[in-house]
Formats: C-alpha cells, sequence, structure tokens
C-alpha cells in the first residue's frame, strides 16, 4: 500500500494509525519499525585496536558475526557517544542514531594519528527497519532473512541484507539493514508479510512507549554528555572492566572501585497518576530526581518511567514520589529484561 511508504528511508512516521495498536501488534504478533540508524564502516589494519582503545567495551574479543554495545568517552570519563560495534571479517561496522553520525565521524578522524584506518560513513546506502513481537520468528521464514545467532548483536549477512539480533522492547527483535534505495519497497513487503500474522508497521510514538516499558534508556533524553557509564547504568552491557585502558577508563575504574556515584538512572513503577518527562521526584519529602521518559504500559496496564534519581533513592523497592511530596507512588524496580522487574519475570 503506498500510502503507507516512508517519506525519507530512516525516518518513522510518529503513527501509521494508532500507537496503541501499534504497540499491541508488537506485544501480541510482529512489528515492523522504521529505524533511525547510520553505520560508519572502519577498514584498515589497525582497525580493532584503534576503536579497543578509544572506547569502553572489549572490541578485541569479538569474532566475525558478534558485536557488543560500547561508549566513546571523554578524558574524564563521561559519555560523549553510544555505539554499537559489528565485527567483520576485514571491517568493523559502528552503528549510531542518526544525529550523533556526523559528529562522530569527525571525532573518529580527529583521534587517528599513525594508524592505518579508513572510515566511510555509509549512512545514505542503507536503511534500517526492526522487526519484534511472538511472530517475528514467523516473518523472517516468510521473507526469507537470515536468522542470526541468539547472542545480542551477533549478525548474519545474506545477499544484500543484514540481520542483527537486538532487543529494543520487552519482545525479542532483529534490526534488518536493506539498501536504502530498496528501503520503501521493503518496508512494504514486510508490512505485506506482517498483516496476515496479525502484525502491522511501528511508528515512533510506539516505539518510544516499547522502549521505555522495558526501561532502555535512550541517549539524550535519559542520559546525555553529563553523565558517566555508572549514572546511566550502563556499565553492565557497554563496560569492560578488565581490557585494560582506553580514553575515560581510570575515572570509571575508580568510580567502581570508591563507592559508585551520586546519581543513577531507574525505572519506576507508578500508582495513580502518570508521571511526565521533568517532573521532580522526592523522597521522604525531600527531592531526590527528576524523570526523564514516562509512557503507560498496555502490555501490563501500569503506568512507568525512567528517572534520574539520588544515589540514596535508587535501590530497588524504594518509594517515591511524583511531582509533588504527596504526589502518586512510584516505586523503583528492576529491569524486566533483567528477569526480576515488575513483570514477575514473565
Amino acid at each position: 500500500m503506498a500510502d503507507l511508504a516512508m517519506a525519507a528511508p530512516l525516518q518513522a512516521r510518529p503513527e501509521y494509525g494508532d500507537a496503541c495498536s501499534e504497540v499491541l501488534w508488537v506485544h501480541q504478533a510482529v512489528g515492523v519499525a522504521p529505524v533511525s540508524q547510520t553505520v560508519l564502516t572502519l577498514t584498515g589494519e589497525d582497525r580493532i585496536s584503534f576503536i579497543h582503545n578509544i572506547s569502553s567495551n572489549d572490541i578485541k574479543s569479538l569474532k566475525p558475526g558478534q558485536g557488543c554495545e560500547s561508549l566513546v568517552l571523554t578524558p574524564k570519563g563521561k559519555i560523549q557517544f553510544p555505539i554499537v560495534v559489528l565485527a567483520g571479517q576485514n571491517r568493523l561496522d559502528i552503528l549510531v542514531d542518526d544525529s550523533l553520525a556526523a559528529p562522530l565521524k569527525t571525532f573518529l578522524e580527529s583521534s587517528l594519528i599513525m594508524e592505518e584506518v579508513s572510515i566511510k560513513d555509509e549512512g545514505p546506502s542503507y536503511a534500517f527497519f526492526h522487526l519484534a513481537g511472538r511472530k517475528m520468528s514467523d516473518l523472517m521464514s516468510v521473507m526469507g532473512l537470515a536468522v542470526p545467532p541468539d547472542r545480542e548483536f551477533s549478525w548474519v549477512e545474506a545477499d544484500e541484507t543484514v540481520t542483527i539480533r537486538r532487543r529494543r522492547c520487552l519482545e525479542t527483535g532483529v534490526d534488518v539493514r536493506v539498501p536504502a534505495g530498496q528501503a520503501d519497497d521493503w518496508f512494504q513487503k514486510l508490512l505485506n508479510a506482517a498483516r496476515p500474522l496479525a502484525g502491522g508497521p511501528v511508528g515512533a510514538i510506539a516505539q518510544d512507549i516499547l522502549r521505555i516499558e522495558a526501561f532502555i534508556p535512550k541517549f539524550g533524553s535519559d542520559y546525555t554528555t553529563d553523565h558517566f557509564p555508572q549514572e546511566a547504568a550502563l556499565e553492565s552491557r557497554a563496560v569492560s572492566f578488565t581490557k585494560g585502558c582506553y580514553t575515560g577508563q581510570e575515572v570509571v575504574a575508580r568510580i567502581k572501585t570508591y563507592g559508585g556515584v551520586n546519581r543513577r538512572l531507574v525505572g519506576l513503577v507508578i500508582e495513580g497518576s502518570p508521571a511526565a518527562p521533568g517532573d521532580k521526584l522526592f523522597k521522604d519529602q525531600e527531592e531526590s530526581g527528576r524523570v526523564t521518559s514516562a509512557a503507560r504500559s498496555l502490555k501490563f496496564s501500569k503506568s512507568v518511567a525512567l528517572a534520574m534519581v539520588t544515589k540514596n533513592a535508587a535501590s530497588p523497592g524504594t518509594v517515591l514520589q511524583v511531582a509533588a511530596p504527596d504526589g502518586s507512588i512510584a516505586t523503583v524496580t528492576p529491569s524486566p529484561l533483567e528477569g526480576e522487574g515488575w513483570d514477575g519475570g514473565k
């Protein structure tokens, strides 16, 4: 159906009719979501050591077909760029949000000294879709898409497509990379295959709801260049504490060794009126943080949020009030993706 074609290959509409229905497609069947993402491709014999030495995760340990999250930090340990690194036989692909691609490329080029590394912005060449839901495997089978291994950020290249294992919500998902010039055709083919499975397109509003109910933080909304990895709760997935030196490593290691940080990004489950980004949070009548993202979870019929709170308010089970000392009750809750979350591990 031509009326659902994207205006630009990498840009989703806010909605494709109704955001609530789009969220339910993912939870009950399968959703097809255009994703704003750019690829920077690094080639040259020093590509692995170069990225390993300027980012927080262990890039040297990756085998071809594997990937990981990592962070490019300042010398003072603050986050500059959140990235995903995919290892290939003769290249590294760095996935980054469209808005960060140009400044990241400039930073990487300025960081080269004597290394033999070439950096190419592949953004104009590719478009990405995220497929997620209980019937994702059925959709991939119908489309003839290669299935990557279960490990997060494992990836497979076949013909003109790349499929990448990636969790962007509570449901299992993959990113699919296609040639940019074929993006509209791919969108239509994916939708035509998803509809008989009771699925459909997923716009930007629904994508945001889905990530918030899974307590997945977003750079620029939930954490910024003003935060350390531990403040953004990213150390378990994007930081190696055994790899050795990298830019910002001394500060990150010192935080781990000598007592942590004074604030922390947490997930909240809210009883009563929902929260809104910017709402103050109170503990024992004292201001203890602010909401960074908020949504109504349709899957569990609860209001949920992400929030940056003070150290004494960050422990699971801590009860906070939203917007005022006598406001709605919000309980600090582990991520559902950790198996101990507010959905009871379902």
